[in-house]
């Protein structure tokens, strides 16, 4: 499995509830706050890792906003992020993935394509 998004975990924990035998969950969040809310939302759940960058079809720097759900790229976003290729740190092949990334999902699929093909 792998999320594209953050917060409050529930997608992660109805994901394991359906999938009890799961064997990893890879959320990719880019904000230092989300992912701490996201960590807390999943303490003690295991095989959880949280990538601390954001998704995207090349290793670059981008402008982001944060701005809890509505968190995005943009040009005029107050911190900057990396983003990386989702397929070069995660080997599993994922049975779900879960975008919630504001416009950003085409630019995430590209990053994904080797993982999901």
């Amino acid at each position: 499995m792998i999320i594209l998004n953050y917060l409050d975990g529930f997608t992660k924990k109805e994901f394991i509830r359906h999938a009890p035998n799961y064997t990893a969950v890879h959320v990719v969040e880019p904000e230092e706050g989300n992912q701490n809310t996201c960590k807390m939302a999943l303490e003690g759940i295991v095989n959880i890792t949280i990538h601390p960058y954001g998704a995207g079809a090349e290793e670059a720097v981008r402008r982001f906003s944060a701005s809890d759900s509505a968190s995005a790229i943009t040009e005029d976003g107050e911190l900057e992020i990396q983003v990386r290729r989702i397929d070069n740190p995660v080997c599993d092949v994922p049975t779900f993935i879960k975008m919630d990334i504001e416009g950003a999902e085409l630019d995430a699929l590209d990053g994904v394509w080797r993982v999901i093909s």
